[in-house]
Protein backbone atom coordinates (compact mmCIF):
# COMPACT_ATOMS: atom_id res chain seq x y z
CA UNK A 1 0.00 0.00 0.00
CA UNK A 2 1.39 3.15 -0.47
CA UNK A 3 1.18 5.85 1.96
CA UNK A 4 0.99 9.49 1.65
CA UNK A 5 2.81 11.92 4.41
CA UNK A 6 1.75 16.25 4.12
CA UNK A 7 4.86 18.12 4.60
CA UNK A 8 5.79 20.99 4.99
CA UNK A 9 8.36 22.35 2.03
CA UNK A 10 11.51 22.01 4.17
CA UNK A 11 10.63 18.57 5.37
CA UNK A 12 9.33 17.49 1.86
CA UNK A 13 13.09 18.64 0.41
CA UNK A 14 14.75 16.65 3.48
CA UNK A 15 12.80 13.30 2.93
CA UNK A 16 13.32 14.01 -1.22
CA UNK A 17 16.93 15.14 -0.80
CA UNK A 18 16.38 17.74 -3.11
CA UNK A 19 16.75 21.58 -2.03
CA UNK A 20 13.71 23.38 -1.09
CA UNK A 21 13.60 25.29 -4.50
CA UNK A 22 13.83 22.02 -6.35
CA UNK A 23 10.77 21.35 -4.67
CA UNK A 24 9.01 24.77 -5.32
CA UNK A 25 10.20 23.88 -9.16
CA UNK A 26 8.20 20.64 -9.06
CA UNK A 27 5.42 22.28 -7.39
CA UNK A 28 5.10 24.90 -10.06
CA UNK A 29 5.28 22.22 -12.59
CA UNK A 30 3.14 20.13 -10.92
CA UNK A 31 4.72 17.05 -10.37
CA UNK A 32 4.32 17.72 -6.40
CA UNK A 33 0.98 18.09 -5.51
CA UNK A 34 0.29 21.15 -2.36
CA UNK A 35 -2.40 22.49 0.04
CA UNK A 36 -2.64 25.14 2.68
CA UNK A 37 -2.99 24.12 6.09
CA UNK A 38 -4.99 26.34 8.76
CA UNK A 39 -2.10 28.40 9.48
CA UNK A 40 -1.23 29.44 6.13
CA UNK A 41 1.39 26.94 5.36
CA UNK A 42 1.98 25.04 1.98
CA UNK A 43 2.32 21.56 2.86
CA UNK A 44 3.39 19.25 -0.18
CA UNK A 45 1.82 15.36 -0.34
CA UNK A 46 5.00 13.10 -0.52
CA UNK A 47 4.55 9.29 -1.23
CA UNK A 48 6.21 7.38 2.13
CA UNK A 49 7.71 4.77 0.28
CA UNK A 50 9.98 7.54 -1.91
CA UNK A 51 13.83 7.15 -1.28
CA UNK A 52 16.64 9.25 -1.81
CA UNK A 53 17.56 6.32 -4.37
CA UNK A 54 14.48 5.95 -6.00
CA UNK A 55 14.27 9.76 -6.99
CA UNK A 56 17.72 9.56 -8.24
CA UNK A 57 16.36 7.19 -10.65
CA UNK A 58 15.32 8.79 -14.23
CA UNK A 59 11.84 10.39 -13.81
CA UNK A 60 9.81 12.01 -16.04
CA UNK A 61 10.96 15.91 -14.82
CA UNK A 62 14.86 15.06 -14.62
CA UNK A 63 17.77 14.87 -17.52
CA UNK A 64 19.97 12.57 -17.81
CA UNK A 65 23.01 13.44 -19.74
CA UNK A 66 24.80 11.64 -22.34
CA UNK A 67 28.51 11.10 -22.18
CA UNK A 68 29.24 10.09 -25.57
CA UNK A 69 26.15 11.72 -28.09
CA UNK A 70 26.21 10.21 -30.81
CA UNK A 71 27.17 12.83 -33.69
CA UNK A 72 24.52 13.44 -36.15
CA UNK A 73 24.20 12.12 -39.45
CA UNK A 74 23.12 15.25 -41.11
CA UNK A 75 25.13 18.73 -41.78
CA UNK A 76 24.55 21.25 -39.17
CA UNK A 77 23.72 23.52 -41.90
CA UNK A 78 22.22 22.31 -45.27
CA UNK A 79 23.66 23.16 -48.17
CA UNK A 80 21.66 24.35 -50.88
CA UNK A 81 22.05 24.52 -54.94
CA UNK A 82 23.93 27.18 -56.39
CA UNK A 83 20.66 27.91 -58.34
CA UNK A 84 18.94 28.95 -54.91
CA UNK A 85 21.61 31.09 -53.90
CA UNK A 86 20.39 35.06 -54.09
CA UNK A 87 23.24 37.84 -55.35
CA UNK A 88 25.14 39.47 -52.88
CA UNK A 89 23.93 42.78 -54.69
CA UNK A 90 20.40 41.64 -54.29
CA UNK A 91 20.93 41.35 -50.50
CA UNK A 92 22.81 44.44 -50.22
CA UNK A 93 20.26 46.25 -51.81
CA UNK A 94 17.73 44.49 -49.27
CA UNK A 95 19.65 45.12 -46.50
CA UNK A 96 19.79 48.92 -47.16
CA UNK A 97 15.99 49.39 -48.57
CA UNK A 98 15.24 47.94 -45.04
CA UNK A 99 17.24 50.38 -43.30
CA UNK A 100 16.12 52.90 -44.93
CA UNK A 101 12.57 52.03 -44.16
CA UNK A 102 13.45 51.40 -40.57
CA UNK A 103 15.07 54.91 -40.51
CA UNK A 104 12.11 56.88 -41.26
CA UNK A 105 10.14 55.18 -38.99
CA UNK A 106 12.66 55.61 -35.89
CA UNK A 107 12.75 59.24 -37.49
CA UNK A 108 9.05 59.23 -36.93
CA UNK A 109 8.86 57.57 -33.33
CA UNK A 110 11.53 60.34 -32.13
CA UNK A 111 9.85 63.26 -33.67
CA UNK A 112 6.42 61.96 -31.95
CA UNK A 113 8.30 61.33 -28.64
CA UNK A 114 9.54 65.17 -28.79
CA UNK A 115 5.88 66.20 -29.54
CA UNK A 116 4.66 63.94 -26.29
CA UNK A 117 7.48 65.43 -24.29
CA UNK A 118 6.43 69.08 -24.83
CA UNK A 119 2.88 68.03 -24.31
CA UNK A 120 3.87 66.68 -20.91
CA UNK A 121 5.95 69.84 -19.94
CA UNK A 122 3.27 72.36 -21.14
CA UNK A 123 0.72 69.67 -18.44
CA UNK A 124 3.61 69.91 -15.86
CA UNK A 125 3.51 73.86 -16.13
CA UNK A 126 -0.16 74.28 -15.84
CA UNK A 127 -0.46 72.18 -13.17
CA UNK A 128 2.50 74.35 -11.42
CA UNK A 129 0.49 76.99 -11.85
CA UNK A 130 -2.46 75.49 -10.55
CA UNK A 131 -0.68 74.48 -7.38
CA UNK A 132 0.86 77.94 -6.92
CA UNK A 133 -3.34 79.49 -7.17
CA UNK A 134 -4.48 76.81 -5.13
CA UNK A 135 -1.36 77.70 -1.97
CA UNK A 136 -2.05 81.69 -2.76
CA UNK A 137 -6.44 80.95 -2.11
CA UNK A 138 -5.62 79.11 0.89
CA UNK A 139 -3.05 81.71 1.62
CA UNK A 140 -5.73 84.19 1.68
CA UNK A 141 -8.44 81.68 3.31
CA UNK A 142 -5.89 81.33 6.27
CA UNK A 143 -5.28 84.79 6.70
CA UNK A 144 -9.40 85.85 6.93
CA UNK A 145 -9.93 83.20 9.58
CA UNK A 146 -7.14 84.62 11.11
CA UNK A 147 -8.75 88.17 11.23
CA UNK A 148 -12.06 86.58 12.46
CA UNK A 149 -10.47 85.01 14.90
CA UNK A 150 -9.05 88.19 15.87
CA UNK A 151 -12.58 90.70 15.57
CA UNK A 152 -14.41 87.37 17.85
CA UNK A 153 -11.51 87.48 20.39
CA UNK A 154 -11.93 90.99 20.73
CA UNK A 155 -15.91 90.97 20.55
CA UNK A 156 -15.39 88.18 23.37
CA UNK A 157 -13.26 90.42 25.59
CA UNK A 158 -15.19 93.27 25.31
CA UNK A 159 -18.79 91.51 26.28
CA UNK A 160 -16.43 90.41 29.22
CA UNK A 161 -15.96 93.73 30.64
CA UNK A 162 -18.92 95.68 33.12
CA UNK A 163 -22.02 96.90 31.48
CA UNK A 164 -20.76 100.56 33.08
CA UNK A 165 -17.40 100.21 31.68
CA UNK A 166 -19.25 99.51 28.23
CA UNK A 167 -21.33 102.42 28.81
CA UNK A 168 -18.78 104.58 29.37
CA UNK A 169 -16.48 103.71 27.26
CA UNK A 170 -13.38 103.29 30.25
CA UNK A 171 -13.17 101.53 33.15
CA UNK A 172 -12.29 102.64 36.70
CA UNK A 173 -9.08 100.70 37.51
CA UNK A 174 -7.59 101.82 33.77
CA UNK A 175 -8.82 105.52 35.04
CA UNK A 176 -6.88 104.63 38.46
CA UNK A 177 -3.58 103.35 37.17
CA UNK A 178 -3.43 106.41 34.59
CA UNK A 179 -2.67 108.85 37.76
Amino acid sequence: MVGIEWLTVTAAARRLGITRTAVYSRIKRGTLQTQTDNHGHQLVNVDTNVTRDTLRKVTRDTVTPTLNPEPSTEPPHPRQDVSEMIPASVLRDTVEAIQQAHGAALAALEQRLLQQDANHLAEVDRLVGQVHAERAFWIERADAAEVRAEAAEQRLADSRRPWWSRLFGTSRRSSIRES
